[in-house]
C-alpha cells in the first residue's frame, strides 16, 4: 500500500480511512468507507495532526424527509428566490418608486445567490453511488455528496476551506498534482480550480494579457462613455451610470486580489468567514443595479 504523505514541516499522524459515524448503522458506515477509499486511493494516510476528525462525527442528524429536502436544496432555493422576486415585482402595483428599487435589488440579489449556489455545487467534485446515497439519506444524512467531500478533505490533510469564496477569489485556482499521483489532493485542488487542467499548472490566463482583458474592457467602456457625451442628447447619462459602476468593479477586483480577508485562507467549517468574503460582491451587484435605476429615474422624471 502506497503512502499518502502530508507536508513534512508539520506534525503528522497516521489515520485509517474509514467512516466511524456513531449515528450510522455498521452497513452505512461500511458503504461510506468504501466510497472514501475509492476516492482517496489508500486504506491509511498521514495527515497534519490538526486536521479535523469529521469521520468520527455524527452526520445522520435529520429525519429521512428533512434529509431528502436538504439534498434537493438547489431546486428549493431557486423556487423560493423566484417567489421573493415575484413578490417584489408585485409591489410595483403600489406605484411607489422605492418598490421599483426593491424589486431590482431583490432580482440582483437572487441572481447572485443562485450563481453562488451553482458554484457551490461544483465544489462537490465526488459523488457517492446512488444506492449509498439512498441508504445514507434514509438514515438521516442530509447531503451524502457533501459529507463524502468533507471526509475526503480530512483524509487529504486539508486545513483550509474550499468553497465559493476560494473559487472566485485568488490564490486557490492552481493545480499541483494529478489524480493518478495523488487522488485526494487532486480532489481538493479540483474543488477550487477556476479552469480545468489536464496537468499541474497555474490558472489559465493568470499573469497574461488574457487576465487583463476585463480591465481593458471596463476602462475602455468608461472612456468611450465620457468621450461620447458631446455627440448625443443627454449623453451625460452613460458616464453617470458606467463610470461609478466601473470604478466600483475596479475597487472590488483590487480588494479580491490584495485584501487579506479576500484571500479566504479560512479554516474548514468557517461559514461565517465565507459570508464575509462574499458580502462585498453582493453589495456591489445590488448597489450597481439600484444605482442604474436611480439614474434612470433622474432622466425620465418618474416618481
Amino acid at each position: 500500500m502506497a503512502d499518502h504523505r502530508a507536508p513534512t514541516d508539520a506534525k503528522t499522524e497516521r489515520r485509517f480511512v474509514r467512516s466511524e459515524d456513531p449515528e450510522l448503522t455498521p452497513e452505512a458506515n461500511r458503504l461510506l468507507t468504501h466510497e472514501l477509499r475509492e476516492v482517496v486511493g489508500h486504506d491509511e494516510v498521514e495527515v497534519p495532526a490538526e486536521t479535523p476528525r469529521r469521520a468520527e462525527e455524527a452526520h445522520a442528524t435529520h429525519s429521512p424527509l428533512v434529509a431528502a429536502l436538504i439534498s434537493n436544496r438547489p431546486l428549493i432555493l431557486v423556487t423560493l428566490l423566484a417567489a421573493l422576486v415575484v413578490g417584489g415585482i408585485v409591489s410595483l402595483a403600489t406605484g411607489w418608486y422605492v418598490a421599483v428599487l426593491l424589486a431590482v435589488g431583490l432580482h440582483a440579489l437572487a441572481t447572485l445567490l443562485v450563481a453562488a449556489g451553482a458554484i457551490q455545487l461544483t465544489t462537490q467534485v465526488e459523488h457517492v453511488a446512488p444506492e449509498t446515497a439512498a441508504r445514507l439519506e434514509q438514515e438521516g444524512v442530509a447531503d451524502p455528496d457533501r459529507v463524502l467531500t468533507q471526509l475526503v478533505e480530512d483524509f487529504a490533510g486539508a486545513t483550509q476551506a474550499g468553497g465559493v469564496p476560494e473559487v472566485i477569489g485568488s490564490g486557490h485556482n492552481e493545480r499541483t498534482t494529478t489524480a493518478q499521483d495523488d487522488p485526494a489532493r487532486d480532489l481538493l485542488e479540483q474543488r477550487t480550480a477556476l479552469t480545468p487542467l489536464a496537468r499541474p499548472g497555474p490558472a489559465a490566463g493568470e499573469g497574461s494579457a488574457i487576465a487583463l482583458l476585463p480591465w481593458w474592457v471596463v476602462i475602455g467602456v468608461m472612456v468611450v462613455s465620457v468621450i461620447a457625451v458631446p455627440f448625443f442628447a443627454e449623453g451625460w447619462v452613460a458616464p453617470l451610470i458606467l463610470v461609478p459602476i466601473g470604478l466600483g468593479w475596479m475597487a472590488l477586483q483590487r480588494f479580491m486580489a490584495r485584501a487579506e480577508r479576500a484571500r479566504s485562507d479560512r479554516p474548514l467549517g468557517d461559514t461565517a468567514g465565507a459570508r464575509r468574503r462574499l458580502l462585498p460582491i453582493a453589495a456591489f451587484v445590488v448597489l450597481g443595479a439600484v444605482w442604474f435605476m436611480l439614474v434612470m429615474q433622474l432622466v425620465t422624471g418618474y416618481a
